[in-house]
């Protein structure tokens, strides 16, 4: 039979979360935890997944042409998870405020209505 198992002491904790935090990401130097960076990061790398190139930070005209040019449905859906990805990611790292939630999410509605546009022309002139 096995001793009693022995508390972790405060360093090897430390090291523990360490760890956790340099395999999620977020240890990376430059790693972004400001809410608008971190959704034009999130948008960009969803526009590389769908083999799309990188808009640079900022550039709504550019990201609006971008995105019109893919299918609606999935860029609505992802508008709406990277916009959610984002303000959950800086709710944990405590840097969400309503100033730069209200900046992101003025961002996020001025790219919104490419789908509405994009869905009014395939469904025809009712």
């Amino acid at each position: 039979m096995s001793g009693p198992s022995e508390i972790p002491s405060p360093m090897e904790i430390l090291a523990r979360v360490d760890a956790a935090l340099e395999a999620s990401g977020l240890k990376m130097v430059g790693s972004e935890r400001e809410p608008l960076p971190l959704f034009w990061q999130l948008l960009n790398e969803w526009l590389l997944s769908q083999e799309q190139s990188e808009v640079e930070t900022g550039n709504q005209v550019k990201m609006r042409a971008v995105l019109a040019g893919l299918a609606p449905g999935a860029v609505k859906k992802a508008l709406q998870r990277i916009r959610q990805e984002a303000l959950d990611l800086c709710r944990a790292h405590q840097s969400l405020n309503d100033w730069n939630q209200r900046e992101m999410d003025a961002v996020y509605q001025n790219l919104l209505p490419i789908t509405d546009v994009q869905e009014q022309l395939a469904g025809g002139g009712f």
